[in-house]
């Protein structure tokens, strides 16, 4: 639990200063279909990587599109993010928000497609998809590094996590992982059970 706590009080402190985001000036990108790619890229991993990241699913993604998105996940993963959902839509009733972080880039900003997509063979059944994806909005756009680990299941490529802010110094080889926060976000909605007195980050009040 100690780890867990120093970890999301360094992780969200870095998702709101956005201390490691690329900085630089860019042209806006509205779709994926402008998307450089790797020729390397296996056809069904990289479909698998744009469709996730298109528009229509990153916008409403907890709402509507996890539901319609089942075989883009490695089946435990998708079981931990609707089990996710359930608990957020449970503590909103009672006027908090459990999910605090966009799951697509690992910030608070949001992310609005991919601008680059570059792909490394981990083994034949197993691939790393480095993108560079957009975030924030209007002017603020900025590109940020995320990498999208995927795994063959039969003829299908499912996506196993997604990560970001990458930094040798910690487990698992970076800040933020998609496993990691759903643990956490779990690991909150089961233990804290005073949160309607003492919201903590993780639990925090919704506007009224």
């Amino acid at each position: 639990m100690l780890r867990f706590l120093v970890k999301a009080k360094m992780f969200r402190s870095w998702c709101l200063t956005g201390f490691f985001l690329l900085s630089g000036s860019l042209s806006l990108i509205d779709s994926v279909s402008a998307v450089q790619k790797d020729s390397a890229c296996h056809a069904g991993a990289e479909q698998t990587v744009h469709r996730l990241y298109q528009n229509d699913v990153i916008s409403d993604f907890w709402d509507k599109s996890l539901q319609q998105q089942e075989l883009l996940f490695e089946i435990g993963l998708y079981q931990d993010l609707l089990q996710v959902k359930a608990e957020n839509d449970r503590i909103n009733a009672l006027g908090y928000a459990l999910i605090d972080v966009d799951i697509f880039s690992g910030t608070q900003m949001g992310t609005s497609g991919i601008h680059l997509l570059q792909c490394q063979m981990e083994d034949q059944d197993q691939i790393k998809v480095q993108l560079s994806v957009l975030v924030g909005s209007g002017h603020r756009q900025e590109q940020l590094p995320v990498t999208v680990f995927l795994q063959r299941d039969q003829q299908r490529w499912r996506i196993t996590d997604i990560a970001s802010y990458e930094d040798a110094s910690v487990e698992g080889g970076y800040s933020y992982r998609l496993t990691d926060i759903l643990e956490d976000w779990l690991i909150y909605a089961d233990t804290e059970d005073s949160f309607r007195e003492r919201p903590r980050s993780g639990m925090k009040k919704t506007p009224e």
